[in-house]
């Protein structure tokens, strides 16, 4: 009997700490599929005051957007002056992309938060990065549809304040 309640106890700690971590980390401990909505998470605004604010819909080689797909960087408090980011790729719409590529890292060409060849079926898909706590971000999105080769570059600091 004791055996019993011992194992029952071990195995509602073990179920508490998987629920505490998933719950804890929508964008995965590693680098995923996703929800387009993570819950207690707040999309990073862009920088009104930047001369070029980054664009999150990747462009072809005529500069044309295109709306299938957006580059979202995600941020939440963590503590009192601790921010944690996560890197997304959406796909908002169907439209054939094929050879997809999306990187997310903490420098430049960096995949040290990930690197996928799928963002998920349109139109409620979504690809998250590892989370991070640093402020200096680069993305890359980069896919073919319709004869076009689309990317999107997101790279630079993201400021670290409460939103």
């Amino acid at each position: 009997m004791r055996l019993r309640r011992l194992l029952a106890v071990a195995l509602a700690g073990v179920a508490a700490s998987v629920l505490t971590f998933v719950n804890a980390s929508p964008a995965s401990a590693s680098q995923g599929l996703c929800s387009q909505n993570l819950p207690g998470w707040q999309i990073v605004p862009d920088d009104p005051s930047a001369p070029n604010p980054p664009a999150r819909y990747p462009q072809d080689e005529n500069g044309q957007q295109d709306g299938a797909a957006e580059v979202v960087i995600w941020g939440r408090w963590a503590g009192p002056s601790l921010a944690q980011f996560v890197v997304q790729f959406r796909n908002l719409r169907p439209n054939g992309k094929y050879a997809v590529l999306g990187q997310a890292g903490t420098v430049r060409n960096g995949t040290d938060l990930g690197q996928t060849s799928t963002i998920g079926p349109a139109p409620g898909g979504a690809w998250c990065s590892e989370t991070f706590t640093g402020t200096n971000v680069w993305a890359n999105l980069a896919y073919s549809a319709g004869g076009h080769q689309y990317t999107q570059t997101y790279q630079g600091y993201i400021e670290g304040k409460r939103q």
